[in-house]
């Protein structure tokens, strides 16, 4: 997450703000067949996904079109 928010700091043009972030993690189990592949997923432990949504607002179109770019 310091990540994200380290590299959305620096695309962020300086008259945009940010009104809401939220961050959510997705956790699901590694399928195994067998049971070397169950104890190799075991040890990686469950594939996670980070989720992110922001909310901001732009002084101009311009502006926002050049965040999104970057």
């Amino acid at each position: 997450m310091t990540k994200i928010m380290a590299a959305l700091e620096q695309a962020m043009p300086a008259d945009m703000a940010l009104v809401d972030l939220t961050f959510d993690t997705e956790e699901t189990p590694r399928p195994a067949g067998t049971l070397a592949a169950r104890a190799a997923s075991e040890q990686k432990g469950p594939e996670s996904k980070l989720h992110f949504r922001l909310h901001g607002v732009s002084p101009t179109d311009v502006d926002l079109a050049e965040f999104l770019a970057s």
